[in-house]
């Protein structure tokens, strides 16, 4: 297993991707999130992944590539599912902010 997951955003979902600039400077880091990114109990991206990529942990990128990724030929990676992102309930945000 990968040891990626989505990343969920209480303000903006889960509809991310990640990128990386490089800087000189030392940056102040963000306060470690403290809400649940994921309703209780909900197993609506577990059920619904048609590559059974999804454990309720970490996502098996090899099953999901195997099925649904394309390179470009730049070299980029792209999914063509998404299933997993659009159908979960905070896919535009997190509707109810919980704190541990």
């Amino acid at each position: 297993m990968e040891s990626n997951t989505p990343l969920i955003n209480e303000h903006l979902g889960n509809m991310l991707s990640l990128g990386a600039v490089l800087v000189d400077q030392k940056l102040i880091p963000d306060p470690v999130a403290i809400y649940h990114a994921c309703i209780p109990d909900c197993h609506i991206c577990l059920d619904s992944c048609p590559a059974k990529a999804l454990d309720g942990t970490t996502i098996n990128q090899q099953k999901c590539r195997n099925i649904y990724g394309t390179a470009t030929e730049g070299g980029d990676f792209i999914y063509s599912c998404n299933l997993c992102r659009k159908i979960c309930p905070n896919n535009q945000g997190i509707k109810q902010v919980s704190t541990f």
